[in-house]
């Protein structure tokens, strides 16, 4: 994702309607919406340019998938960092990082999910 096609976008409100959505999902027991609300929330904080915040809520999103086994959205997660590392100069990092993405997604066999690591990768 490049955050500088946000440029428009409305990032106050969306970390509220985000915060809302995350607290209903963990009231809920909903742990697969709750890791998903942490990845837009980390979204959200790196587009606004807090990366230290982005990185932390990404580790979070990233422990919640492992913890219930869901593969894709680890593999997300993954590539998110990677993308964010990359942009930071952290090259040897964004490669080790979309190389565990793409692994997990060789298992998975969803053609656009590898097509996007085998980008990340290639950029």
């Amino acid at each position: 994702m490049r955050v500088a096609s946000f440029k428009w976008a409305r990032f106050e409100e969306a970390s509220e309607v985000n915060a809302r959505a995350l607290a209903a999902m963990r009231t809920l027991g909903d742990k697969p919406g709750a890791a998903n609300c942490l990845n837009a929330r980390a979204l959200i904080r790196r587009a606004r340019g807090d990366v230290a915040a982005a990185r932390e809520l990404y580790a979070q999103s990233l422990a919640a998938y492992k913890a219930f086994g869901d593969e894709a959205g680890a593999a997300l997660v993954l590539g998110n960092l990677a993308e964010m590392d990359f942009a930071d100069g952290q090259v040897e990092q964004a490669l080790r990082l979309a190389g565990e993405a793409l692994e997990i997604q060789s298992r998975g066999k969803n053609a656009s999910s590898l097509a996007v690591s085998y980008i990340n990768i290639a950029a």
